[in-house]
């Protein structure tokens, strides 16, 4: 065994239990899991690592001797004859140079890379690093994840990841930044460190199952009777940052109205403030009816350890980022309890479904989180409102949850045979003695191959505009059980618009709301619209048809899902064909509402076409062109949206865009029939940074635009504020332009239009007269980007969408009185001020947009004086 020298101090390896009234408030309060695990790993080391001698790098004396002392009144002192080194971190350089005094340096955290490059002054090659991952969400932890590509690590260098969900995303983190620095640079940046997935451990011996007398005695302890089912919860009470309790409470209800047993909830746990152990307390007198709950300070000593020994089932329902592993569920198995745990990242590593206990489905909404991270970054949320934000997104399914404790309650011979399978799962697979092994192999390995450094071949990943920190869909894409898309069918649960103003009151599940639709009014319209199965895209629209954007659409869906307002139910009416391709580059996205005889002649084209996918969004089709596709064309993706009487082409397309997965989307109108080798020649010419159009727009042609997903996404899709005919798609190319997304364009000659009159065109629009429509929206569309470039805002805002839809009512009253009144009529929008200074004087210069309308040979025409 190589000599190891380990990274000491007493933030990694001692317990400190901070109290509320006594720590700082940066600070976390209670127990802090890393050291909880980092105090059992040093344990175990000194247990059972196969070593005679050992370095500690401390970063003082105090440390030095904190460590001196723990290892010479550790239990295996008495028995083993071991030597033990110190250096301190100020003389590091010095000490690990050509002939270090051990060859790993192991952190109870990712390795600093300050070492790396510490490495690259002395010899180069003559140590390895090594370290373990803990919570990794926090924008300091997604530093440290990027600092893997550009640090001189190497690849005999070990991350090791106590998951295979976190494995996944450092890779996911890694490897966006890495391709981001390709694609600024040039060259092949990458992650050349390895990874490794090691679990943390237990100590059965410690974590045992408990005799009947000592069941009895806690029980009597705690006031639990014999009849009484006892779910155990240990852990930290962070509705925002560990598990909301929501869930389990409902899901303990429900579960003890089924099955008519008495269920008792004991939550021993700790909370960062009096007020959010009121509020947990609230909450369970609310949602938990007909349970009785009791709560107990999980960190005093009388009930850290003695508490297990009185529970029946062990429950904890992890539903936020920061969790990595999940050390309570392999001590609650160590304890023989059956556990109850939901499929969320390190968790499924180590729970068996319907072996070890239950595993309960998660999901998230997609594109609901997609400005949290950018929003860490910049410093608009702190770390605490970014786990609260993307808690407020995630839903546990409660009616599995509930049939899972249900199930458990209604069987002691199962609930029996669960707790001694996963005692055994424990022992074989999370007792320390074998975790230290595995991290003792790795060390092996590091040695080995720190003498054949080999370059890595690069993987090509798909860029991602924010690489920094990608959204906690790419970064966390591992964690939940399934992420919901577009195509997706929910509807209201029974009693839910009665539910939803209680839940809507609470300061426990109704918080954070800036991200979402917070309007009760537009909460209790979309519920009662969902006493049928819609989909996610189509649920949307009505939020931004209120507002909202598409962001806080989607997140407002995943809060009506976390509260049990909604669920999901099969998907019937829109699915995805078996046989679509599985490397599809792009997705055609094409809309329909009384055009069938076109589609049925435009839509064999686009079915042939190499590397796409289809999505038809059938939109209130009055011929069901939705069904005739499913009947023909089975790998086309079908996307209905019912009820409506007049055609909204930005939303159909929405729906459709937003439902894409491919890397790429191309929205075109059912008229439009294309070339054979339209995707042939043009994917490989398709470049991050660019969208694309036709060369010549002619008649019918311009709805063809080409734009990474992630780009639709950026600028919140088409705007949703325009009605009628006309300037949606050139509005469409103003918001990619404006993102920084450059125009391309490809031969028009690939595109043939299906010729019809206008009488068609404007069929399914409110307003019939396409002249009048199409000022209307031009007149929009030239205010809306004058205001938006001199103010700099953002596009897809609530607030800005609002203004927008005032600014489009504004126009429309304008035009129709010119029209009405055969005149001239100005629109007169203030800009506000802006300051200036010359080399001797200051003033104020007020801004005003002037746009004056008037009758030309019986159509309005508009001029403007811009920025008076």
């Amino acid at each position: 065994m190589p000599k190891i020298a380990l990274y000491y101090d007493d933030s990694g390896y001692v317990e400190t239990i901070n109290r509320p009234t006594r720590v700082r408030p940066d600070m976390p309060v209670g127990l802090m899991g890393r050291q909880v695990a980092g105090k059992e790993f040093l344990d175990a080391y000194l247990s059972y690592g196969d070593w005679t001698e050992l370095v500690a790098v401390v970063p003082n004396p105090t440390s030095a001797a904190s460590m001196r002392e723990t290892c010479r009144s550790h239990a295996s002192s008495f028995d083993k004859t071991r030597r033990l080194d110190f250096v301190e971190t100020r003389r590091f350089i010095e000490s690990f140079g050509d002939e270090p005094p051990a060859r790993v340096v192991h952190f109870p955290c990712p390795a600093d890379s300050k070492y790396a490059w510490a490495r690259q002054h002395g010899g180069r090659h003559s140590f390895a690093l090594c370290g373990v991952t803990h919570t990794l969400c926090s924008a300091t932890g997604i530093e440290s994840l990027r600092n893997l590509v550009t640090a001189p690590f190497q690849p005999y260098d070990r991350l090791i990841c106590t998951s295979r969900a976190v494995t996944d995303m450092v890779r996911s983190v890694s490897d966006a930044y890495a391709a981001y620095l390709r694609d600024l640079h040039g060259g092949q940046p990458k992650r050349r460190l390895s990874l490794e997935t090691i679990p943390l451990g237990v100590n059965t011996s410690k974590f045992r199952p408990a005799t009947r007398e000592e069941r009895a005695a806690e029980r009597s302890r705690l006031g639990i009777t014999d009849h009484e089912l006892a779910v155990l919860f240990v852990g930290r009470l962070a509705h925002h940052a560990k598990a909301h309790p929501f869930p389990l409470y409902r899901a303990a209800s429900l579960a003890a109205e089924a099955t008519g047993r008495r269920l008792h909830l004991i939550i021993s746990g700790w909370a960062a403030s009096p007020a959010i152990l009121d509020a947990f307390k609230e909450g369970a007198r609310r949602f938990a009816r007909g349970v009785r709950c009791t709560f107990i300070d999980g960190t005093a000593p009388e009930n850290r350890f003695a508490v297990w020994k009185a529970a029946d089932v062990f429950a904890s329902l992890s539903d936020n980022i920061q969790e990595t592993f999940g050390l309570v569920i392999v001590e609650a198995m160590a304890s023989g309890l059956p556990v109850v745990a939901t499929d969320w990242n390190g968790y499924r590593d180590l729970v068996v479904d319907g072996a070890t206990g239950f595993l309960v489905p998660t999901m998230l909404v997609r594109h609901a989180t997609d400005d949290l991270t950018v929003k860490l970054i910049v410093g608009e949320l702190n770390y605490d409102h970014f786990l609260a934000h993307a808690s407020q997104n995630v839903a546990v399914d409660v009616s599995a949850t509930a049939n899972a404790l249900a199930r458990l309650a209604s069987d002691d011979a199962l609930r029996l045979r669960l707790g001694q399978a996963g005692r055994e799962r424990a022992q074989t697979m999370f007792d320390w003695k074998h975790v230290v092994a595995a991290y003792e192999q790795v060390w092996r390995d590091q040695q080995l191959e720190r003498h054949r450094v080999s370059r890595l071949r690069a993987r090509k990943e798909e860029m991602h505009r924010s690489p920094v920190y990608p959204p906690l869909e790419t970064s966390f894409a591992g964690y939940p059980t399934s992420w919901l898309d577009g195509l997706q069918l929910v509807i209201a649960d029974a009693g839910a618009s009665q539910r939803m103003q209680e839940i809507h009151s609470q300061p426990l599940t109704n918080h954070e709301g800036d991200g979402r639709c917070t309007e009760s009014t537009v909460l209790a319209i979309v519920l009662d619209q969902l006493a049928e199965p819609k989909s996610i895209a189509e649920i949307a629209q009505t939020f931004r048809a209120a507002g909202s954007s598409h962001v806080a659409a989607s997140a407002t869906i995943a809060w009506l899902l976390k509260y049990d307002l909604l669920r999901t139910v099969q998907r019937v009416e829109a699915k995805r064909g078996e046989s679509r391709p599985s490397d599809a580059v792009l997705t055609f996205v094409v809309t329909c509402m009384g055009r069938l005889s076109f589609l049925q002649q435009t839509l064999p084209h686009m079915v042939a076409q190499e590397g796409c996918e289809v999505i038809v969004v059938d939109y209130s089709c009055p011929e069901s062109a939705g069904d005739w596709v499913e009947q023909n064309y089975p790998t086309v993706t079908v996307l209905r949206c019912p009820g409506e009487t007049t055609f909204h082409r930005s939303l159909a397309k929405n729906a459709g865009g937003f439902a894409a997965l491919t890397p790429w989307i191309c929205l075109i109108d059912a008229d439009i029939v294309l070339s054979p080798n339209f995707a042939k020649d043009l994917l490989p010419r398709l470049t991050p940074g660019e969208f694309y159009r036709a060369n010549l727009v002619g008649e019918g042609t311009g709805g063809t635009i080409i734009c990474l997903r992630s780009d639709f996404h950026a600028i919140g899709g088409h705007d949703p504020n325009y009605f009628g005919w006309g300037e949606e798609d050139d509005d469409l190319c103003d918001a990619l332009e404006y993102m920084g997304v450059r125009e391309s364009f490809f031969s028009a000659d690939r595109l043939e239009h299906l010729s019809h009159d206008s009488d068609l065109r404007m069929r399914f629009h409110e307003r019939i007269d396409r002249h009048h429509s199409h000022l209307i929206n031009r007149m929009y569309r030239k205010a809306k980007w004058d205001i938006t470039r001199l103010m700099d805002v953002p596009l897809d805002d609530g607030a800005r969408l609002a203004a927008n839809r005032e600014l489009y009512r504004q126009v429309s009253a304008k035009v129709n009185e010119v029209q009405a009144h055969n005149s001239a009529t100005e629109i007169v929008i203030d800009m506000g001020s802006t300051n200036w200074k010359l080399v001797d004087a200051r003033g104020t210069a007020n801004r005003t947009l002037v746009y004056r309308l008037q009758v030309d040979q019986g159509r309005g025409v508009m001029e403007d004086d811009t920025g008076k």
